[in-house]
């Protein structure tokens, strides 16, 4: 992984003039004496003591929807408790509660109703794990319907790039047809970023979003035409869903559009009465680069799917530092950390997620203590947020945006710790820095140059890495509403979502640097004159 180059002097100049011209950072002339504190505070024994409960036998994985995730809970609010921190709860209360659904597919079925003329019809039916695959996320009710169909090429809209598929057409009350991946075009690698990654507009849930605001009750996904093998590895990867619970949240569901992943046959089937079939639809597409959508004659879809819906009460673990400053104590950086994981296994073994997140979860903790170890509070009030569901879809965090306990507009920076105690030993990856303010990208700047050994890499900075970690984290629910954003991250391992991650594998001195990094980040972002700028590459 590319490395940050040696602090010398002539990198402090550059840095002293980036922040003299993007926004001064409190932190260019050195660390603060009412910071220094704790700065020094922050311990790696703090942190292994935390740790060691957290990924231990006590807490089972710290899994949504199951006991060990209120253990770990519990322990957060008591340290909380300890140091003498507010609730924002009106019960005194240190838990945002929300409710999940977990629902498991009990059937799924699909036909295609072919109109023969003169009130005659015919029916083909197909089989579920063989024909198509229901991917069922965010699904919480039982349906039945049947409707017309239109073929929406790939399903996208992408003003960035032109391009929408849904453009002139009503899908109102229709199921929509479309392929999976996004358009090429001949010559232009600039197109969705050429043959070599792809972008959003490629994702599933992404098609399904756009067809849902389009009014379309359901999305056939038809493999990607361009892979041979992208039917049996789509159906693989949902199929081993089959029988697993999904976590959806309340009030969201209404969004939620059944995706039916199809086999082409089908697709072909529906298309059998139009102008054009499935091969000379894609080539058209293929040759054109644009836009080629068109409803489909004579055919009609009957889709059903029936649930087991449970409901859990989950929480979010929320503490307040008020700031000191009598007009600036109503604005609020937060700091997040998902502190779920993946609990513990039908078969009894225990996903530990040590570092995922537990050393986000830890790092979180030493930090609220380092602020209280200061003899001066900050200006600005500092929300300590340590969430759940983000295994299941940075659903606790997607709560906390779409519901939270202060005014949205009040929050001035969100710093996200997930997966931050592996990895290169002096370096950590920094995603979103730029995406929304400059200020903040170079108010990080200035706080890693006071962390000895510590560089900051931008690997993965960019909203179209096919890894897409800008989008699955937490973060990326406060970057939905404008909300300047850093998101900390050391890199996937080999013990990433499996039970050997532990504490034993995690580098607390690294651990201590990047607590002590996201520490003097919100020490800028608590104590600056002026909120951060919104002047970065990307606005949404």
């Amino acid at each position: 992984m590319p490395r940050a180059p040696s602090r010398t002097p002539s990198v402090s100049l550059a840095i002293l003039f980036c922040t003299s011209l993007f926004g001064q950072s409190i932190l260019t002339d050195g660390l603060p004496s009412a910071a220094q504190p704790g700065y020094s505070a922050i311990s790696q024994d703090k942190l292994r003591e935390h740790l060691n409960f957290l990924a231990g036998e006590a807490p089972q994985g710290r899994g949504n929807g199951q006991p060990g995730l209120k253990i770990a809970a519990d322990y957060l609010a008591d340290h909380y408790r300890q140091i003498g921190l507010a609730t924002l709860d009106k019960d005194s209360s240190y838990f945002q509660i929300y409710e999940l659904k977990e629902a498991r597919v009990l059937y799924a079925g699909l036909a295609i109703e072919i109109d023969l003329g003169q009130g005659a019809s015919l029916i083909d039916a197909y089989h579920d794990n063989i024909d198509f695959a229901l991917n069922a996320r965010g699904l919480t009710t039982d349906r039945t319907l049947s409707a017309e169909v239109v073929f929406v090429g790939y399903g996208i809209t992408a003003p960035e790039y032109g391009y929408d598929d849904y453009r002139g057409f009503k899908v109102t009350g229709k199921v929509v047809l479309a392929l999976q991946g996004e358009p090429r075009r001949e010559g232009d690698a600039d197109f969705f970023n050429g043959l070599d990654r792809s972008t959003r507009h490629s994702f599933s849930r992404t098609k399904a979003a756009v067809a849902s605001e389009n009014g379309a009750l359901a999305l056939l996904l038809i493999p990607d035409p361009r892979d041979p093998d992208a039917f049996r590895e789509g159906l693989r990867n949902i199929s081993r869903f089959a029988g697993r619970k999904f976590m959806v949240l309340p009030g969201f569901s209404s969004a939620a559009l059944p995706v039916y992943f199809i086999r082409p046959a089908i697709a072909e089937r529906l298309m059998a009465g139009s102008r054009k079939s499935l091969e000379e639809a894609i080539s058209t597409l293929e040759k054109q680069g644009r836009p080629h959508s068109f409803a489909l004659r004579k055919a009609r879809v009957r889709l059903a799917y029936e649930l087991e819906v449970v409901s859990h009460g989950l929480q979010n673990v929320v503490a307040l530092l008020p700031g000191s400053d009598p007009l600036l104590k109503d604005e609020y950086v937060v700091i997040s950390a998902h502190y779920d994981h993946e609990g513990i296994k039908d078969d009894g073994v225990i996903y530990y997620g040590a570092d995922d997140n537990g050393s986000g979860t830890s790092a979180l903790l030493e930090i609220a203590r380092a602020f209280t170890a200061n003899s001066q509070r900050p200006r600005r009030s500092v929300l300590f947020l340590h969430i759940s569901g983000e295994e299941r879809g940075l659903l606790g965090s997607r709560y906390f945006a779409e519901y939270p306990l202060v005014p949205r507009s009040s929050i001035i920076a969100n710093l996200n710790i997930d997966m931050v105690g592996r990895n290169d030993p002096d370096s950590i990856y920094v995603i979103g820095t730029n995406m929304l303010s400059w200020d903040l990208h170079w108010a990080g700047e200035a706080a890693a140059a006071l962390v000895p050994d510590l560089h900051l890499s931008y690997k993965y900075n960019n909203r179209d890495d096919p890894n897409r970690f800008y989008y699955r984290s937490d973060h990326y629910n406060f970057a939905r509403f404008n909300i300047p954003v850093t998101f900390y991250f050391a890199g996937v391992h080999e013990d990433y979502h499996r039970p050997t991650d532990t504490p034993d594998k995690i580098n607390y001195a690294k651990l201590r640097k990047v607590a002590r990094l996201v520490y003097l980040t919100a020490w800028d972002s608590a104590n600056r004159d002026e909120r951060y700028s919104l002047d970065g590459l990307l606005t949404e």
